[in-house]
């Protein structure tokens, strides 16, 4: 199941202004939503450099954006 081009995953671009989906070479459970149909897009502030990392952290600025994105697409 894709969901580039979906209505889902446009307005999740729009809202996030992050630029076009992209595959990933890693796992979360989107994948197995995916796979039973249901609609999931992975998405979260920071780099994905830095994502589970032995030494993951997060900018405060790309910690605010991500709160300010997930409240915009849940109140949407």
């Amino acid at each position: 199941l894709s969901l580039v081009g979906s209505e889902m995953c446009k307005e999740t671009e729009q809202i996030a202004r992050a630029g076009k989906p992209v595959g990933a070479p890693w796992f979360c459970d989107a994948a197995i939503c995916s796979g039973y149909g249901i609609p999931a897009i992975a998405w979260g502030p920071g780099s994905v450099n830095q994502a589970h990392t032995k030494d993951e952290f997060i900018e405060v600025k790309e910690l605010e954006k991500g709160a300010e994105v997930f409240k915009a697409f849940l109140t949407k």
